[in-house]
């Protein structure tokens, strides 16, 4: 009764130390059994031993009584209730170590052969990644073999306000943009109403001065009224985008 309070169940082991002399030999104890249970050591030793060394080897490691009462109930009932011979136990500890030896070997050799067919399997979605690509870049070069050779881009030279600028075609942006650089240059930054500001989104978001609400673009022999959204950093003088475009039903047809 007075052991339930503390949680001690009938057929738990109780390990009671009286003295440090005793802790010693518990000591010297784990170390003897820790020899013992290494794979290929010498069990002969087990030969020099009597019952109550035996039992006291055993008993004094609380870890491995709580192993053997799990894995290996014939030697646990065989340390706590003594109903076999000495020989028989030794016997029966012997075999105990034996097997855990083996348990172990086989673990180390599951492991090895887990981490062999993984490295494997690397390999072959590896390859398998390879040869993909290849074959991509194979059917590219048979069915669309414009895609490796160089495109020349859009470049028109062009009048902005009777002055000359340097223009490029962008179907990717939706409004035509000026640089607050040319707008200067061409006498067009005073029709700037930077009511109309906002933000060009592109790669990346750069905001705009305002807009230039009609202006005389000319291409060639052309002379168009476009509209013009003026950035204050941009490499080109004049981004023709798809307003423009759409509006005089430009064609953009391959050559």
């Amino acid at each position: 009764m007075f052991l339930k309070k503390y949680g001690v169940k009938d057929g738990d082991i109780l390990l009671v130390i009286s003295d440090i002399d005793e802790n010693n030999e518990i000591l010297k104890a784990a170390e003897v059994w820790a020899n013992l249970a290494k794979d290929g050591a010498n069990l002969s030793i087990l030969d020099n031993m009597d019952e109550n060394h035996l039992r006291f080897l055993l008993l004094s490691n609380v870890e491995l009584m709580s192993q053997l009462r799990k894995t290996c109930a014939e030697l646990f009932d065989a340390i706590i209730r003594r109903r076999v011979s000495v020989d028989n136990l030794k016997m029966l500890i012997r075999q105990f170590i034996k097997d855990e030896n083996e348990s172990s070997e086989t673990s180390e050799r599951s492991s090895e052969i887990r981490r062999f067919n993984e490295e494997q399997q690397r390999k072959m979605d590896e390859n398998l990644r390879r040869k993909n690509i290849k074959r991509n870049l194979k059917n590219a070069i048979e069915n669309i073999p414009d895609t490796f050779t160089s495109h020349s881009m859009l470049f028109l030279n062009c009048q902005l306000n009777d002055h000359p600028v340097f223009g490029f075609v962008d179907t990717g942006a939706q409004a035509t943009l000026l640089s607050e650089d040319c707008a200067r240059r061409v006498d067009l930054f005073k029709l700037v109403d930077p009511n109309w500001g906002g933000k060009a989104k592109g790669i990346g978001v750069q905001k705009f001065i305002g807009r230039i609400h009609m202006a005389i673009l000319k291409i060639g022999e052309s002379e168009l009224p476009i509209s013009l959204c003026v950035l204050p950093y941009q490499a080109m003088d004049i981004l023709i985008g798809l307003d423009v475009l759409k509006m005089y039903r430009v064609s953009n047809t391959p050559l």
